[in-house]
């Protein structure tokens, strides 16, 4: 894995870290980890 690509997945994870934090009910947040887990 590049640094360029771990970079995205903290990034990434980070984001997804502050949306649950926000709201662990938010619907995009359910549509974006389904589209990860299915990639």
């Amino acid at each position: 894995m590049s640094n360029a690509d771990e970079a995205a997945a903290y990034d990434e994870a980070v984001a997804y870290t502050e949306a649950l934090l926000i709201n662990p009910n938010t619907e995009t947040y359910r549509i974006d980890l389904l589209k990860s887990v299915e990639a």
